[in-house]
């Protein structure tokens, strides 16, 4: 039974939810699968070329579903009903498009240089001498990829949790309804409870 603080969802709801839920779904555990189970296998097994041949091509598709998963994210953030009519939707998209900044940093410019001192460099299990700079210039933009990916995924953890605690507020809530919680929780007096 539905009441006049708990009303059914509209679908619209149920559309972002759904578009948001598989996108993050998409987006982390695809990173999560290729960063426990496909790299680990793939350089544990193959030399180290052979193992960068097939990341390589692993990589460019791993891309794509991210940006596809990136697409399902913002659209349902968009898509979402505000609580109020007053209710601002920037909180929960700032997040979603730096983490699309960091998506087009890494799979853009970063691979790409990494591609080009890839071609550079002859072998990486047995790196002639005169190409180590090269390497350890690839070396270098691998672990601010890393890095990149890592902020991306505690972002995406970060909006996870926010956006799972939007969709449980009551409609007409709006987002003053989290902060009072928030603050009825932690105990903080408002200034209007001074008053």
């Amino acid at each position: 039974m539905t009441s006049p603080e708990n009303p059914p969802f509209s679908p619209r709801r149920y559309l972002s939810m759904l578009l948001f839920y598989v996108g993050f779904a998409l987006w982390f555990g695809a990173i999560a699968l290729f960063g426990a189970a496909v790299a680990p296998v793939l350089f544990g097994i193959l030399t180290r070329d052979l193992a960068g041949d097939v990341n390589v091509a692993i990589l460019s598709r791993l891309n794509i579903i991210e940006f596809v998963a990136a697409f399902l994210i913002l659209a349902g953030l968009l898509l979402r009903p505000g609580h109020s009519p007053s209710a601002k939707k920037w909180p929960s998209l700032v997040p979603a498009f730096v983490m699309l900044f960091l998506l087009c940093s890494y799979a853009g410019p970063i691979s790409e240089s990494m591609l080009d001192l890839r071609a550079q460099i002859s072998s990486f299990d047995a790196t002639p001498v005169n190409e180590l700079p090269q390497k350890e210039a690839f070396n270098n933009l691998h672990r601010w990829y890393s890095r990149l990916v890592g902020i991306n995924m505690g972002l995406a953890l970060i909006l996870f949790c926010w956006q799972t605690y939007l969709y449980t507020l009551p409609r007409g809530s709006g987002a003053g309804a989290g902060l009072r919680w928030l603050m009825q929780t932690l105990k903080i007096s408002s200034p209007d409870d001074r008053i």
